[in-house]
């Protein structure tokens, strides 16, 4: 016999996207269960730290009551070179991922449990029942039996599982996979609460190489890359880098690592991020970063996003039409932006050495963050930076261009 229940809200997914939006509409007094496929929170994650800016999250950090281990403004850009330093007003956050009390998935599971969020581990959907392009009910396997919920909506957070995508006629395109190896490491040589990113295209085509160290006990170094590009596992372009960088050799001399970590994650653009009361957020909406991959800031917004919605219209269509209009203002993956990761993904060492050059030259005349943020300055000093070298600005065009023409 399967046992019934009923919700205002079914989350699957118990990341960051899931929890955020789940914790917030259980907190507004909405019924809300959340399942999740591992047996305890934060199981799926090896130990490792993720980093990402603070920009739109650190209210709903305050509210949720969600820990970080900290943050910092300061970061050092490397290309083979040459070296830029860059201290913003925008701060970048180091959380903590895996099983452990302060990491950021167990606060997740914290913040759900305390605003009664009805939570459900080691539990998976496996069957949906449709009924005039909406789900009626989802077939969930809980432990070791089936039970059938029937909620109001549905909020997918599942990240890379393809479950949804399947049931729902969701497809992919421009798919790119971001690969990633590093570990969570002691002692690197470099100052607290800062990050180092290195550019080599021999060892990151379409990556890039980081560190960062929250202390002297605790830090990241990770190698990331896209997949299609790389000439050998990326494990040995990690050990790679570091011999041959003179820079990261200096920084991984004498850390010790604690604990390795592998991972793959899917750019792309979705066809649809909603399907009748079905809303997806976080990674299955790939709302990452196209250039970067960073995911754990937009996957906070996207969920909180989905929540206020929800709240707004009191599960009403309109909320899910008003969601899938402000994801693709704030955080949709455009034409453009694929664009630009296909010229990342080919840009030379001699492009990283004009790039950086560039940002220490822009940064010399106004501070970098005021140039994203006002148009008055930005255009002038931009033209000034690019005609200093006409020769490789005119070839990076051409690669511009190039890829653009191919991707048309």
């Amino acid at each position: 016999m399967v046992t019934n229940f009923q919700c205002d809200v079914l989350v699957v997914g118990a990341g960051p996207a899931g929890a955020v939006c789940a914790a917030k509409l259980a907190k507004e007094g909405f019924e809300v269960i959340c399942v999740d496929k591992e047996k305890k929170p934060g199981q799926a994650h090896t130990p490792k730290i993720d980093i990402t800016e603070n920009k739109g999250i650190e209210e709903i950090i305050k509210e949720l009551k969600l820990d970080y281990l900290a943050k910092t403004n300061k970061s050092l850009w490397f290309s083979p070179k040459d070296k830029f330093t860059f201290v913003s007003s925008i701060h970048d956050l180091f959380f903590l991922r895996g099983t452990s009390q302060d990491s950021l998935d167990y606060s997740l599971f914290l913040a759900m449990e305390d605003n009664n969020v009805d939570v459900w581990l080691d539990s998976k959907p496996i069957k949906l029942n449709m009924a005039f392009d909406k789900v009626e009910s989802v077939l969930i396997q809980k432990k070791n039996k089936k039970v059938l919920v029937k909620p109001k909506l549905v909020v997918v957070a599942t990240g890379e599982d393809s479950f949804f995508y399947k049931n729902l006629g969701i497809t992919e395109r421009d798919k790119t996979t971001i690969v990633g190896f590093g570990a969570l490491m002691s002692n690197l040589s470099m100052e607290d609460k800062t990050t180092n990113i290195f550019f080599d295209a021999n060892y990151a085509p379409g990556g890039y190489f980081f560190t960062g160290r929250v202390s002297k006990g605790i830090g990241i170094a990770m190698i990331v890359a896209n997949k299609a590009k790389l000439k050998q596992p990326i494990k040995k372009s990690f050990y790679d880098f570091i011999k041959k960088n003179s820079e990261v050799y200096g920084v991984m001399l004498g850390a010790e690592p604690i604990e390795y970590n592998f991972g793959e994650r899917t750019i792309s653009r979705v066809s649809k991020n909603v399907v009748g009361n079905v809303a997806l957020c976080g990674d299955s909406a790939r709302t990452m970063s196209p250039i970067f991959a960073y995911g754990v800031n937009p996957a906070i917004r996207s969920g909180y996003l989905l929540a206020e919605k929800i709240i707004k219209h009191k599960l009403g269509e309109t909320a899910l039409i008003e969601y899938e209009k402000e994801l693709k203002k704030q955080f949709k993956t455009s034409y453009q932006d694929l664009v630009l990761r296909k010229v990342y993904d080919n840009l030379s060492n001699a492009d990283f050495d004009f790039l950086v050059d560039t940002a220490n030259y822009l940064h010399s005349k106004q501070h970098l963050d005021k140039l994203v943020d006002t148009d008055e300055y930005k255009i002038e000093h931009l033209l000034k930076a690019l005609l200093r070298k006409p020769g490789k600005t005119i070839l990076l065009a051409v690669k511009g261009l190039a890829c653009f023409f191919k991707s048309s």
